[in-house]
């Protein structure tokens, strides 16, 4: 990228070969617009002289181009992931989760769904760590009897889509492909006009493929959210990965690290944000009370969430001892009564739900 005057170059006197400067700092060439004469290169803009409309087109249209390429790095700075734990930090349900069957959405990692549309396959999610940082691995349990896709995705509630419509977002992340067999990754956006989290079905906004290989690689796919008469008042969009294989083994799947989705056609840097600002941004889909929970006989309990949930959450009680009676009720997006109704002291810990 040029950064000094001497950097950069006048076109040629040829109309058809005119230099130009894209978004990369590469020159390519521009129609219909004339490199300055010498005399203007070397003398400079006279007082009140009129430049002919060829050289106003060039020199226009290159600060232009170059106006754009500065803001464009300048909105990004910053580089906003629109996804949540896309470093893959927090698992609230566990580290290492296995007989993901059914072709449904099993979710794993907070925030992320797997999809298993094999049929007749169990995949095995959990997490791993690589020099420190954490990543998401789905492998195959069992031999799968026919070629299939192991996907991964993460949904957009319907807010969150309104407001993006017609942008240009870049979704981007890095993989390694575990075992011979697995032959392709590819990203697919996609969208639901009833709601609700992204399956394989869904109609798919832009898809990107990229070929296999070995070690750890990264992909990236630029696409437009559709408008709000698309996603309609009910509509959700999300990303979502695939891996292909052939003839799978135990073992062979994916790894993926650090996903991000951000606003503009340009791909930034990851943005990790503290473990703590992550927990709290997956606590408004899903919050478990990880430790035991005591409660007195005949009383009731007002139990508050850590965060407002994205809606009324299903509350799921275990039961961990002394009298199993406590009865959970007026549950509302900030938290739940529990009434013991008879007996003695009952230990439970509880999971509310509001995932898409």
């Amino acid at each position: 990228m040029p950064t000094q005057p001497e950097d950069f170059e006048w076109a040629t006197e040829d109309l058809s070969e005119v230099k130009d400067i894209n978004e990369d700092g590469v020159p390519v060439v521009l129609l219909n617009k004339n490199i300055p004469n010498a005399e203007l290169q070397n003398s400079g803009i006279k007082y009140k002289e009129t430049w002919p409309r060829q050289y106003l087109n060039y020199m226009f249209n290159l600060t232009f181009r170059w106006i754009k390429y500065l803001n464009n790095r300048v909105e990004q700075v910053s580089g906003k992931n629109l996804l949540i734990n896309g470093s893959f930090d927090i698992w609230q349900r566990g580290t290492s989760l296995g007989g993901i069957t059914g072709g449904v959405n099993k979710y794993v990692a907070d925030r992320w769904a797997v999809f298993e549309n094999y049929g007749s396959s169990s995949l095995l999610c959990t997490k791993g760590i690589d020099n420190g940082k954490p990543f998401l691995s789905l492998v195959h349990e069992v031999v799968p009897a026919a070629q299939g896709r192991i996907t991964l995705a993460q949904t957009l509630e319907n807010d969150s889509a309104l407001r993006l419509e017609g942008k240009t977002l870049t979704a981007t992340f890095d993989y390694e492909l575990i075992g011979a067999s697995m032959t392709a990754i590819t990203i697919n956006a996609e969208y639901s006009t009833v709601g609700g989290a992204v399956v394989p079905s869904n109609p798919v906004i832009a898809s990107s493929n990229n070929t296999t290989g070995t070690g750890r690689r990264t992909t990236s796919l630029t696409f437009t959210v559709p408008s709000a008469a698309t996603l309609t008042s009910t509509g959700t969009f999300g990303v979502r990965i695939y891996a292909i294989g052939t003839s799978e083994q135990i073992g062979d799947g994916i790894r993926v690290y650090n996903v991000k989705l951000e606003e503009g056609e340009y791909t930034t840097n990851f943005e990790q944000r503290s473990v703590g600002e992550e927990l709290a941004l997956c606590q408004r889909y899903y919050e478990r009370y990880l430790t035991q929970y005591s409660q007195d006989p005949s009383s009731i309990a007002m139990i508050p969430f850590k965060v407002e949930k994205r809606a009324v959450p299903a509350i799921t009680k275990t039961f961990l001892g002394g009298s199993n009676d406590a009865v959970f009720s007026y549950v509302q997006k900030e938290g739940f009564r529990s009434l013991k109704t008879a007996g003695g002291v009952e230990d439970y810990s509880w999971t509310a739900d509001a995932e898409i």
